[in-house]
Formats: C-alpha cells, structure tokens, sequence
C-alpha cells in the first residue's frame, strides 16, 4: 500500500499540475522547476521553527514571506504554543498495509490536527481520500476522537479545513 500512495501521489502531481498552475503540464519545460520549488518550500517548513521562526536562513525574499504568511496563518488557527508540533510524521498501519508521511501534525491534549502542504491547489477532491486516510490512522494511534484535517496552498498561502466524517 505505500506503494499505492507513492503512486497516488505523484498522480495527483503529474494529473493535476494543468489545473493547480492553469497552463503548466508535466510535459511542459515548468513543470520539473514546479517539482523543485515545492520540494524546496517543504524543506523551508520542515527546518524553521514556526514558534520562533529564524526567517535569516531564507535567503530569497519570496521565499521568506511566503513561509512567514504560512507560519502566520498557522499561529491564527491554531495556539502553537500549546501544541507538539510534529513535521514529516511518518507512520504505518499494519491493519491495512499502509504508511506515508504527514507534512505536519498538531497534537493537543484531546485532539489532533493534520495539515497538507500543497503547492497550489486546496481544493481538489483527490486529496480528501489521502487526508481520510491520515485521520483515521491518528485516530487510532493516538486514542483521538477529534482530529480535524487541513490543506495549506504554499503558492497561495491559505488554509482550508477539510472536513471528514
């Protein structure tokens, strides 16, 4: 199954870049540069530390303030301070032959939040089948009944809840 979502993903990278980027295919020269920059903003997310943030490490301006707004957005819906903050979460599920990586996960004291970095486009439907999957793993492992998903668009620097039943 990991496999499964290794494929699913780069489906949804390959499948869907014309509508994230609106012109971009992944036959077009772009779309590799795509590839690397949201690669490379992930890794900007994965290394700062979003409660006190060392913007000096982001050399290109762009960059910074995109990254800023994300920790921004972050620190408005949810109190950080209170929260364990969990980057690249990886997981495994032996009931169902499934693991993947979680971009970032919140745990509270009753709850949990699981937030998907996405390069552009938070609202396609193929990602609620992925973030479902996540849900009900942390469910699970962490004896949650509250655990509400997230999508955030790096581009466009907005946060989407996404509610799954």
């Amino acid at each position: 199954c990991s496999i499964f979502l290794g494929l699913f993903y780069f489906q949804i990278i390959a499948g869907f870049f014309s509508s994230q980027i609106g012109i971009l295919s992944p036959e077009s020269s772009g779309f590799d540069d795509l590839l690397i920059y949201g690669t490379h903003m992930h890794s900007l997310l994965e290394i700062i530390d979003f409660l006190k943030p060392d913007f000096s490490l982001i050399k290109d301006e762009n960059d910074k303030k995109k990254i800023k707004k994300i920790i921004d957005l972050l620190n408005e819906n949810f109190d950080l301070s209170n929260a364990r903050i969990m980057k690249e979460y990886q997981f495994k599920d032996e009931e169902i032959n499934l693991s993947g990586v979680i971009d970032l996960l919140l745990i509270f004291d009753k709850k949990a939040a699981i937030l998907d970095y996405k390069l552009k486009n938070i609202d396609d439907e193929h990602y609620i089948y992925q973030l479902e999957k996540y849900k009900n793993y942390i469910k699970k492992a962490f004896n949650f009944d509250d655990v509400e998903t997230y999508l955030i668009s790096i581009i466009d620097t907005k946060i989407k809840k996404i509610v799954i039943d």
